[in-house]
């Protein structure tokens, strides 16, 4: 059975203390993190910014946008992270959400310092918490469908066959 596949999208900061690259860098902790957890396929980041740039997107934070990307990379799940700044602590927020059914399917919180350190190991834990007691349903294994091959001979036969000429024009071409 195929595991289920989810988009990680860009992390949010709306505390605005981390620089671009640290929140990628912390994005692509989380994506393998929940890669190494052996529950979940994670779309590779990539593919999403060429989707994205297909769309002609470059941020995707809002609802919307996430699920028609997720749609359009035929996946199962969509992963939205938030930081927020609670005090002198930041609090990491992970959602992942059910595309097919466009519903919240878990979501967890851990509490930690704002500094990069205390960050990444928010980014360590945070896939365990989400997907510890979520009970996700493997998907079934399409088996590929066997198509009989065509001989190139029966091929060139059946497209040079002419196709049946209707209404007054039929008697002048079939004397032909």
């Amino acid at each position: 059975r195929a595991r289920p596949t989810v988009v990680v999208f860009d992390i949010e900061d709306q505390t605005r203390t981390f620089k671009k690259q640290e929140l990628r860098t912390l994005q692509q902790v989380l994506a393998g993190k929940m890669v190494e957890r052996r529950q979940l396929q994670v779309v590779p980041r990539g593919v999403l910014r060429a989707a994205l740039t297909k769309m002609r997107r470059w941020r995707c934070v809002d609802w919307k946008c996430q699920q028609a990307v997720a749609r359009g990379l035929k996946a199962h799940y969509v992963m939205a992270t938030k930081v927020l700044k609670l005090g002198s602590k930041c609090m990491v927020m992970g959602s992942l959400y059910n595309i097919r059914t466009s519903l919240l399917q878990h979501s967890a919180s851990i509490t930690a310092g704002c500094k990069l350190d205390a960050m990444v190991t928010v980014m360590e834990r945070l896939p365990g918490r989400l997907t510890g007691k979520l009970r996700l349903h493997r998907l079934p294994v399409q088996p590929a469908r066997r198509v009989a091959p065509v001989s190139p001979v029966k091929r060139v036969k059946r497209f040079n066959k002419r196709a049946p000429v209707k209404g007054a024009r039929r008697a002048a071409v079939n004397k032909a």
